[in-house]
């Protein structure tokens, strides 16, 4: 009878023990998970333009031509663009005295677009290496403009697989002073700019 008295405390607390250690396990199992963070917004991506041109420029460019030509340029510290309208036959309006655009930077609420005449613009087009331009027909810069929340098209300077320099232009809306692409890559223009010129040599700023 002693030694039965004395076996079984002995059981009971073995089991006890090893009860503890499966409820340990088991409650390790299943304790809940940690809630997973939030995946990031997927959205277009911020892009580094050279220049970029608002609508508003590009709709009064467009009121009496049929394309606006965007130039490289540079403006003796940083690349830019220069753009002006052009007539059917590629010459700059107005004929007589033609008005250029130059991209400035973008400061505030938008890019800074200013106003200068064919000999500053001319400075600015020629100072780039390399030089280079492309022509956006009208029905073009309307589509791009007509993305959904577009409010400019950018430059974005691109080397082709064949080193070629290259611009693709950008349908973007404005985000806290930087560029934000919209639309899809339909939205988006490659463009295969002529290095040197395409057409009339003398309609052309850098080749005068």
């Amino acid at each position: 009878m002693s030694d039965r008295n004395n076996i079984k405390p002995f059981r009971t607390t073995l089991l006890f023990v090893g009860g503890c250690a499966v409820g340990a396990v088991v409650g390790y199992l299943f304790k809940p998970a940690p809630v997973a963070e939030p995946c990031p917004p997927e959205g277009n991506p911020l892009i580094e333009a050279v220049a970029a041109f608002d609508a508003t420029t590009l709709s009064e460019m467009l009121s009496s031509a049929n394309a606006v030509r965007f130039y490289h340029g540079n403006d003796g510290t940083n690349n830019t663009s220069v753009a002006g309208p052009v007539d059917g036959s590629g010459k700059h309006l107005p004929t007589d005295r033609p008005i250029f655009h130059r991209y400035d930077g973008f400061f505030g609420t938008g890019p800074v677009i200013t106003s200068i005449d064919e000999t500053v613009a001319k400075e600015v087009v020629t100072r780039a290496n390399p030089t280079w331009s492309i022509d956006l027909q009208k029905v073009a810069v309307q589509s791009m403009l007509n993305t959904p929340d577009c409010k400019a098209i950018a430059l974005v300077e691109r080397m082709t697989s064949d080193g070629i320099p290259t611009f693709d232009l950008v349908p973007v809306k404005y985000d806290q002073g930087k560029y934000r692409q919209v639309g899809t890559v339909r939205h988006t223009i490659i463009g295969m700019p002529c290095p040197n010129y395409c057409g009339e040599k003398d309609n052309y700023l850098h080749m005068h």
